[in-house]
Order: C-alpha cells, then structure tokens, then sequence
C-alpha cells in the first residue's frame, strides 16, 4: 500500500501536490506503519511515540476534512454531508482501533522490546 500512495503522488498528479496534500500522505503513511507493527505484533519506534501519534492523526484527519469542506465547499444537502462523514469516520475507524491498541494495549509486545 505504502508503494501504491507513493507512485500515485508522482504519477497521477496532473499538477504539483501541495504541502498539505504531501502531510496527508506523510501522516497516512506514518500511521499504516504503526498498523503493519501492531498487525504482525513489531514494536516499531517506541510504545510513546505511538500513544501520542494517534490524537496528532485522528485531529490531522478532522482538521483537514473541515479545511477542505471550508476552502472547496460542495453544494449538498447537510444529510448527505453527515452520511459522507460517517462513512469515512467507517473506514478510518479500524486505523485508529489499531493505533489504540498498539500504542495503549500492546504492554506484552513493547516489554518484549527492551
């Protein structure tokens, strides 16, 4: 996946991504390897790090999806503008799970680390 997001920043872009677009892919990525460690039970990094990554990335993710609906608003019905938030709060829901978990749940696997 981590390759996927990298050549489609390079090859589908008809124009330069910009700054925040490069945080958008940098946070996704950081925290798909925070998933990949807690899926096959690595202790990547350190269980701190982790514990404060996940309310940088789930504010990065709300702060970003409000700024983009603010800056490039699309006429919709609010009803339809909920549903579309409930649907990707549905799909981001299982990163953060795995985020929690690893950063506050894993004691056995970072114990293991020292």
């Amino acid at each position: 996946m981590a390759t996927l997001v990298v050549i489609t920043i390079f090859v589908s872009y008809e124009e330069i991504p910009t700054p925040s677009d490069l945080v958008d892919y940098g946070t996704w990525l950081f925290s798909l390897i925070g998933v990949f460690g807690y899926a096959y039970s690595i202790g990547i990094i350190r269980k701190p790090l982790w514990q404060a990554w996940l309310p940088i990335v789930v504010l990065w993710d709300i702060g970003s999806m409000a700024y983009q609906q603010m800056h490039d608003p699309i006429e919709m019905e609010p009803w339809f503008i909920v549903i579309i938030a409930l649907i990707a709060a549905i799909m981001l829901l299982p990163e953060y799970l795995a985020l929690y978990l690893y950063g506050y749940r894993s004691n056995s696997l970072w114990t293991s680390k020292t």
